[in-house]
């Protein structure tokens, strides 16, 4: 009798869990932001390095020079032909993250196509104010953007990773110290 109630007792928990499935999971809050108009939502032609970065990592570098918050999941600096885009490790593994502003505390999720379509569109020009932008659901499904060939992806910190001068990931350990660095 001990056996068939442990057993009934299970299989109610297990026919629970999949009836009712987002009453086991955490509540996700939809989010929006722009997709930038046609004309910057094109290939970039630059040096492109992706950054997968921590919550830390996106704080830091996602700010206006005066210091205020841009982002809580990506953000790109450039130049005239080089672009670097961080973009929080979550969306890159496809997770929720959390996000707290004047609304509270709540769980956001992006996807990855949505998250680089958008910054390699300021790469391209697009300016901050999102001008001609088209509102839309951070999760909406969209086709991943053509990336440069000679693309870097850099893992999040930890590790240090080191670059050869051609942007190449290579183990640090088998660098060997120059004169310089001798004393």
């Amino acid at each position: 009798m001990k056996r068939r109630f442990l057993t009934s007792a299970a299989a109610v928990a297990l026919a629970a869990f999949i009836a009712l499935p987002g009453a086991f999971a955490q509540n996700v809050e939809r989010t929006r932001t722009s997709m930038p108009p046609a004309k910057y939502d094109v290939p970039y032609t630059g040096t492109l390095t992706i950054w997968i970065s921590s919550p830390e990592a996106i704080t830091q570098a996602c700010r206006t020079p005066e210091g205020k918050r841009t982002s809580y999941s990506s953000c790109a600096a450039f130049t005239k032909d080089t672009c670097d885009i961080n973009v929080l490790k979550n969306i890159v593994d496809g997770k929720p993250f959390t996000i707290v502003d004047a609304k509270g505390e709540f769980l956001g999720k992006e996807n990855l196509a949505f998250a680089l379509r958008h910054e390699i569109a300021h790469c391209n020009g697009w300016p901050q104010s999102h001008a001609e932008g088209q509102l839309l659901d951070t999760q909406t499904p969209m086709d991943m953007p053509k990336l440069p060939e000679s693309t870097v992806w850099l893992p999040a910190y930890p590790p240090v990773v080191c670059l050869t001068p051609d942007r190449k990931v290579e183990d640090c350990g088998k660098r060997k110290p120059n004169n310089r660095d001798k004393k």
